[in-house]
């Protein structure tokens, strides 16, 4: 791609991915070693549920490696828009969903940190480059001219939907969910629409890469951690009495017993369990 077309960002940028990647290397280790840091994570997390955040953590690691070793506006704005729209929204749902946190722990702290700090710098990064136009683009072929669009509507409306009625969406979802995982979730889905609006008509190489590999690895993890016999998918209530997760325009209530994720342990007071 040419420099004029496609210019290099900021050096602040590349240390601001390799900071990125760092962190995403702890939320990969739900996947890769959950027995580690399952313990150390924010929230009490289910089997299933952690290992299917651990293959996500681990699908934007390699997207953001893309953008320290390119360091350009293709796939920059990509990226950033991706990092932008997922860190509100989990910021928002965690907001929502304080009961799950354990502020007497340190890492709920740290989560909030690196959240609204992921937040404020892909997002004046973004600001800073609002007039810039989007990179050269390649032709694709007519059949991913069709199929994109498509996939790209699909994920806006699932995660609009997980979002906004986290109980009832996520009643789709392979294993029982309750509303704050579902809002989780629906960061996930939204992020690749905001990918796909932000790219405009011009689909650059790099930005197409990236999508690439993020959706591969978004479906070859979660498919493999399914595959393995050794997983239980347990989980509880994971709410306190009358706690209602999702936002306050969210249908239904904590009826989601079969949720497969729960609270920390000094927030829990009473605790069903049951296998899925």
């Amino acid at each position: 791609m040419p420099t004029s077309d496609n210019p290099p960002l900021a050096a602040t940028l590349r240390l601001f991915s390799l900071v990125v990647i760092i962190v995403l290397t702890v939320g990969a280790g739900l996947f890769f070693a959950p027995v580690l840091v399952k313990p150390r994570w924010p929230w009490a997390v289910t089997p299933f549920n952690a290992r299917f955040l651990g293959g996500f953590y681990t699908a934007e690691m390699v997207v953001m490696a893309a953008l320290l070793f390119w360091n350009r506006w293709s796939p920059g704005r990509l990226v950033l828009v991706m990092a932008l729209i997922f860190t509100v929204i989990v910021s928002v749902a965690s907001f929502i969903n304080l009961g799950y946190f354990n502020f007497g722990r340190k890492a709920p702290w740290l989560w909030f940190l690196v959240y609204l700090g992921s937040v404020a710098v892909s997002g004046l990064f973004l600001w800073r480059a609002r007039a810039r136009p989007s990179a050269k683009g390649v032709t694709l072929r007519p059949a991913w001219r069709g199929y994109m669009p498509v996939e790209s509507a699909v994920l806006g409306l699932y995660g609009v939907g997980l979002l906004l009625f986290p109980l009832t969406f996520g009643s789709f979802w392979p294993w029982p969910v309750d509303g704050f995982h579902a809002q989780v979730y629906s960061a996930i889905f939204l992020a690749g629409r905001a990918a796909y609006m932000s790219s405009g008509e011009a689909r650059g190489a790099r930005n197409c890469w990236c999508w690439a590999w993020r959706s591969c690895w978004l479906a070859c993890l979660p498919l493999l951690d399914s595959s393995s016999p050794t997983l239980p998918c347990t989980g509880s209530t994971g709410r306190r009495s009358g706690h209602r997760a999702g936002l306050p325009f969210s249908p239904g209530s904590a009826s989601a017993a079969s949720s497969n994720s729960s609270p920390p342990l000094g927030i829990l007071a009473r605790n069903r369990h049951h296998r899925f």
